[in-house]
């Protein structure tokens, strides 16, 4: 990394609020995935990759997304499938070209562009216990967000229970992250 404490503090920022920012590890966190320790875990996935940038000349988004993949299914027992991931290693990498470059400014641009668009993302969650049920049936079932947000409901009960068919927005992104079995 360039020289200059301000490129690497600027650059750590990046990374805490674009990690802060993906949904996949909003609702790790929400859930308690990463369990006792998530606070712990967390941090360190940000030093981590802080310092997977400045050991390396040069860092390739899908080099990064192994290696958050790989943490985040060990640390929170969670798998990334949304497509969410390579986004994230991509704005990293992104992030890290500019403090190299000292376009800190356009680093907070960025940053607040992310923060706007997360509070406005739906996300919807399908936990995978270890139960009766098969992945396969699981992964065949539509999840919607209920109203209030706390809880989800399968569009088949809905269908059971109202006697009528839903309509689905396939204008909505709905990012689905599982809780993967051990």
């Amino acid at each position: 990394m360039a020289d200059g404490l301000n490129s690497r503090d600027t650059f750590a920022y990046a990374i805490k609020k674009a990690f802060n920012y993906w949904s996949v590890l909003q609702i790790s966190r929400e859930h308690g995935f990463g369990g006792r320790n998530s606070f712990e875990k967390e941090e360190w996935l940000y030093d981590s990759v802080l310092q997977i940038f400045t050991e390396n000349d040069v860092v390739f988004p899908d080099e990064l997304e192994d290696f958050i993949s790989e943490a985040i299914f060990n640390e929170f027992d969670t798998v990334v499938e949304d497509g969410t991931l390579n986004v994230l290693c991509k704005q990293l990498c992104g992030f890290y070209d500019m403090c190299v470059n000292q376009q800190y400014q356009q680093v907070h641009e960025e940053l607040n562009k992310l923060g706007s668009l997360a509070r406005r993302a739906p996300a919807v969650i399908a936990v995978c216990n270890e139960s009766d049920e098969s992945e396969e049936e699981i992964n065949s079932q539509n999840f919607e967000r209920v109203p209030n947000g706390n809880e989800l409901i399968s569009e088949n009960n809905i269908q059971q229970e109202q006697g009528m068919e839903m309509e689905t927005d396939e204008d909505k992104e709905w990012k689905v992250v599982r809780r993967s079995k051990r």
